[in-house]
């Protein structure tokens, strides 16, 4: 339990790396995806790429990338770590917040 609710752990592998994401409730889940696709915009951002040149790189509409920016598409893995690749970043920078709870090696 954390803060008494239940606590529920979900595990993805990436090449070197485990992440954990910490799950307190499904409102803590929707927190959590939108803190991502809020650090997904801020990365995209720092790089001064366009939403539109995102889109075109992962091959999805710019309507697509917008909605995934404001956190209305649920993300797999797989789609996460494209993203990552076409903002060059690495996989981790996108769950690194002092509000999630996720631990990331």
């Amino acid at each position: 339990m954390l803060n008494n609710l239940p606590v529920y752990y979900v595990h993805f592998q990436s090449g070197a790396f485990t992440i954990t994401f910490i799950i307190e409730t499904s409102e803590q889940q929707m927190l959590t995806e939108k803190l991502i696709a809020n650090r997904i915009r801020a990365v995209r951002e720092e790089k001064n790429y366009t939403q539109f040149y995102v889109a075109y790189k992962l091959n999805v509409s710019q309507n697509t990338f917008s909605k995934i920016e404001l956190g209305n598409v649920k993300l797999t893995l797989a789609r996460l770590i494209e993203i990552a690749k076409v903002l060059e970043v690495d996989l981790v920078d996108f769950l690194r917040d002092e509000h999630l709870h996720i631990i990331a090696r």
